[in-house]
């Protein structure tokens, strides 16, 4: 996948992390669906989580070892912070469009 510039990027997710938890069996079959997006399309993953313990959380989950793997990057601050109603760039604003692109 080439998005000009003369740069190969990756296939990339942006997760909710909060939304995975907890592990039930749907949840289960998402991660074992991403687990294999990572391992055939070299996916990578952006994960928006607001809670504490965000490592000890994914690698208990299904499938935890290669959704950490694929980590990119994560935001820990509410979407309104980094996104403010007055569209202002914030420093988190900005590390997220640097990391995507």
């Amino acid at each position: 996948m080439n998005f000009g510039y003369g740069q190969k990027r990756m296939p990339t997710l942006l997760l909710d992390w909060l939304s995975s938890f907890p592990d039930n069996m749907e949840k289960q079959v998402q991660n074992v669906a991403i687990a294999d997006a990572i391992l055939h399309h070299e996916l990578r993953i952006f994960v928006w989580d607001v809670a504490h313990n965000l490592k000890d959380r994914i690698l208990a989950a299904t499938a935890g070892t290669s959704l950490w793997s694929s980590i990119i990057s994560a935001a820990s601050r509410p979407m309104i912070e980094v996104f403010p109603s007055n569209q202002a760039k914030t420093e988190e604003h900005r590390r997220i469009l640097e990391t995507f692109f």
